[in-house]
């Protein structure tokens, strides 16, 4: 009758012995956790299994670890799941999207970067440096700058072009 005791104790023990070392284990994470500042979420979760094996009575861990059981095929399965999504589609805003990209549509000849571009293009091959001595905050005259006046003359068309305005003649500064 003694030995069937003791037979019995074992398992309890070696139960109560996992059980705590489990709990020890589970201890020195939520601990680690904290040192090294881990996402209040992986810390949440740990601190809910914690309590879910300390406090919660015994009929209600096995449904606790039911739905914590439920909650982890559902989400493998979710991860598996096809993506797929031709046919579904809850928030289409294409409609919206297509008016608003032609409300602030810009017209080719407006277009500042193709018409850059397009300057930048048959300038490729021809030097378009600034003469140095290019006078920007004073007012001048051709007479006072020869060859500044000479290749603002030269680039008209382009200065034209950037300005916007290819039916004027821009005026080259001449004598007062």
């Amino acid at each position: 009758m003694a030995e069937e005791k003791e037979e019995k104790k074992k398992p309890g023990i070696v139960r109560r012995i996992i059980r705590w070392i489990g709990l020890g284990l589970l201890t020195v994470l939520i601990i680690l956790g904290l040192i090294f500042q881990a996402p209040w979420k992986v810390m949440a979760l740990l601190l809910v299994i914690l309590l879910a094996c300390t406090i919660l009575p015994r009929p209600a861990r096995k449904w606790f670890w039911l739905s914590v059981g439920v909650i982890i095929l559902a989400l493998i399965v979710w991860v598996f799941l096809p993506e797929e999504t031709e046919g579904w589609r809850p928030y289409t805003f294409d409609d919206e999207l297509a008016a608003l990209e032609a409300k602030r549509a810009i017209p080719d000849e407006e277009n500042a970067a193709i018409i850059y571009n397009q300057l930048l293009e048959s300038y490729a091959d021809e030097d378009f440096n600034m003469p140095e001595d290019f006078p920007i905050r004073e007012p001048w005259i051709s007479q006072d700058h020869p060859e500044i006046a000479e290749w603002l003359k030269q680039h008209q068309m382009t200065i034209q072009t950037l300005i916007g305005s290819q039916n004027r003649e821009m005026p080259i500064p001449s004598e007062r």
